[in-house]
């Protein structure tokens, strides 16, 4: 992925405050899939979730939770990992090196779809 938004309050007006953050390259969040599930009607094509943590980084200042990231390198060992391992990998991830800078509240429409959203506001 590109980035995810997080938000945090504004001092000013108590509202929300969406913010980008980003690395140079692809963020790869560890997630997990299942293509079925009894509480889904038929033909649903299934549940994901992304897994967070605890933050750091640039995200430490905005929320206390973030995506966990992996390398590209440890694609193929997520997708057949164990419980135990997958766990392990969990723990050891590394956060790269990010950028954060606020956005248009608009982001929190999600009617709103544009590549401007992307842009920092003052």
């Amino acid at each position: 992925m590109a980035g995810y938004y997080e938000w945090s309050v504004s001092p000013e007006d108590g509202k929300k405050d969406p913010w980008f953050i980003h690395a140079t390259g692809t963020l790869l969040a560890a997630g997990l899939w299942e293509d079925t599930s009894p509480l889904l009607p038929d033909g649903n094509l299934g549940t994901f979730t992304i897994i967070t943590g605890d933050s750091s980084g640039v995200s430490a200042d905005i929320h206390d939770r973030m995506p966990v990231l992996l390398q590209a390198r440890q694609i193929d060992e997520w997708m057949a990992a164990s419980p135990d391992d997958a766990m392990a990998m969990l723990l050891a991830s590394e956060t790269p090196a990010m950028e954060a800078y606020r956005v248009s509240r608009a982001v929190n429409t999600p009617l709103n779809d544009r590549e401007s959203l992307l842009q920092p506001v003052a």
